[in-house]
Formats: C-alpha cells, sequence, structure tokens
C-alpha cells in the first residue's frame, strides 16, 4: 500500500489517501477523485460534482493573468 496526500476536491481539506498497488487508476486521477468522509455523507454525487467543478474554475480563474489590466500613465 502507499500513501497519497492530497485535497478533497468538494470542501479543500488535505487528507490522505491509501492506496494498493498495483492500483486500477494512476495517481493523478486518484488524487482528482478524493472525496473526504464528510462530504460523501452530506452531498450525493451531482452536488459534489458540481461543488468540485465550481471550485476548479476559480482556481483556473485565479491562475490566470489578467489581460485587461492597464499600467498606470508614466510620469
Amino acid at each position: 500500500m502507499k500513501t497519497l496526500e492530497t485535497t478533497c476536491q468538494v470542501c479543500r481539506r488535505s487528507m490522505k489517501i491509501e492506496v494498493e498497488e498495483p492500483a486500477m487508476f494512476s495517481d493523478a486521477v486518484m488524487a482528482e477523485m478524493a472525496t473526504c468522509d464528510q462530504c460523501f455523507d452530506d452531498h450525493n454525487e451531482e452536488e459534489r460534482n458540481r461543488i468540485a467543478r465550481y471550485n476548479k474554475a476559480i482556481e483556473r480563474e485565479c491562475q490566470e493573468p489578467k489581460r485587461d489590466y492597464r499600467e498606470p500613465y508614466a510620469d
């Protein structure tokens, strides 16, 4: 068994996953599907997917450089 450290895709809390060797999926796919037990119990699959997509969109938006920003006038 190996342990992966990742974050929950719904609430973004850090968590550890124990994966048996050999795994059916790669480590990146396992980390992308990670959901903590509390979120799994509190939300149905549709809500979990909606929240995860929302969080990913926010991360993408924060990482993109702002193109509409103008430099101040030089004095």
